[in-house]
């Protein structure tokens, strides 16, 4: 009762109650651990298991090549329109030693884009165990093996007081992104942002007509997927999800909640970035809004689309129209909006498409055929991101690759002269 009395949106209690019921078992299966074994010995195993991580994450970091390497990434802006939110990341290798820097990170005292101490330290520990050894265990001893330096007031460590409520997003989510640019150089087949790049987080609030309340729809369309290009494979999944912590609820579930309908989600041709492995393609999803309500949200990832990695080229931008269907639809820029629409208009989201891996020439031919048949790519973003030249036509499926013409487009491609 209290929970349910304490909240805005009490019919998300089911979710609360799975936390503590999660962390009731973890306590019971502690409990009956340390029965079985004994204090004294539960404590020397868990040291043990400090001590061993710390070890093997040293020694996947002493096969790095020694030196610094550096990034700058951006987040679009703020919720007020202050633009480029600066991460400037400095990864040094030394030996076994691993050091990860932001001086210079943005510390303009105006700014409203804070990721807490916490936030950026969390996300610098995901990026890097998402390029190491998977059996390495995440304890103490990996965190403790990073040296990570974080000056006090910039936009990665801001002081008390300021709003960091959206900081899990952005710049959270760039700290991610700046490490694996800066150590694209040093293991590119390991280099895989962790990142979201949603977006446009949304949310719809109105009164449902189906019991007068206010319903709060966080229109968080999202599954564990990514949609970014790795060496040997190509993105996958229409929406890109740090870590794949977050999956979308069906059609079905949401519009039987809320006052709202699913009208369309379909992939964009020519969205993903090009590479040896490629992007996937960024999607259209359109939803409606069958009762008057406010809409809430902000674009970011327009500006600075998902990053292509070892030469992989970057995805597409993403776009929100609001109140489109409606007399005044307008696309959302570079500030967060408060957008009254009336039942019946939609918004439009134009998700970008996932970052490239490695030079698009050297992507097979046969297997840029297959991702315009697939429709993933056009015939002439065919020729002008990969250089493959293609005969035929796409609506009898007659296409086939000219491999004469291919190879002298690429040459030219390549000798910058095409």
């Amino acid at each position: 009762y209290m929970m349910a009395a304490n909240s805005r949106t009490p019919t998300f209690l089911g979710d609360l109650r799975a936390q503590v019921g999660a962390t009731e078992l973890g306590v019971r299966r502690l409990k009956e651990v340390l029965a079985r074994f004994g204090t004294e010995t539960v404590r020397g195993a868990v040291r043990a298991i400090i001590a061993h991580a710390r070890r093997r994450f040293r020694e996947e970091v002493a096969r790095w090549p020694d030196g610094v390497y550096e990034s700058d990434v951006y987040v679009d802006h703020d919720p007020h329109g202050k633009r480029d939110i600066h991460v400037h990341c400095a990864v040094t290798v030394r030996g076994s030693a691993l050091t990860i820097d932001f001086t210079g990170s943005d510390d303009r005292p105006d700014i409203q884009a804070y990721s807490t101490f916490g936030n950026t330290r969390g996300y610098v520990v995901a990026q890097l165990a998402s390029m190491m050894d998977p059996s390495i265990p995440k304890n103490e001893g990996f965190f403790d093996a990073i040296d990570l330096i974080v000056p006090e007031g910039c936009c990665l460590n801001p002081p008390p007081g300021k709003s960091v409520a959206a900081g899990t997003h952005h710049p959270g989510t760039e700290v991610g992104e700046a490490i694996a640019k800066a150590l694209e150089s040093v293991v590119p087949e390991r280099s895989c942002p962790q990142i979201y790049k949603m977006g446009m987080p949304t949310v719809i609030f109105g009164t449902h007509p189906r019991d007068g309340k206010v319903f709060i729809d966080h229109s968080v369309d999202s599954f564990a997927a990514y949609c970014g290009a790795v060496r040997g494979q190509d993105g996958w999944g229409a929406m890109n999800v740090s870590f794949g912590n977050l999956i979308r609820a069906t059609a079905e579930i949401n519009e039987a909640i809320f006052p709202v309908r699913q009208l369309a989600r379909d992939y964009e041709t020519d969205t993903g970035g090009a590479g040896e492995f490629r992007g996937n393609c960024g999607s259209l999803y359109r939803k409606q809004v069958l009762v008057p309500a406010t809409v809430y949200t902000y674009v970011v990832g327009k500006r600075y689309p998902m990053p292509g990695i070892a030469g992989g080229r970057p995805g597409s931008p993403n776009r929100l129209v609001v109140r489109a269907g409606g007399a005044e639809p307008f696309e959302v820029g570079d500030r967060s909006e408060y957008v009254a629409h009336a039942a019946g208009e939609r918004y439009e989201y134009h998700y970008g498409g996932g970052g490239g891996w490695g030079d698009p020439l050297e992507r097979p031919p046969a297997k840029v055929l297959e991702d315009v048949l697939d429709e993933y790519v056009s015939v002439e973003g065919a020729r002008r991101d990969y250089g493959v030249v293609l005969t035929g036509a796409l609506d009898d499926l007659t296409l086939a690759v000219d491999p004469e013409a291919t190879a002298r487009l690429r040459a030219e491609m390549r000798a910058g002269v095409a």
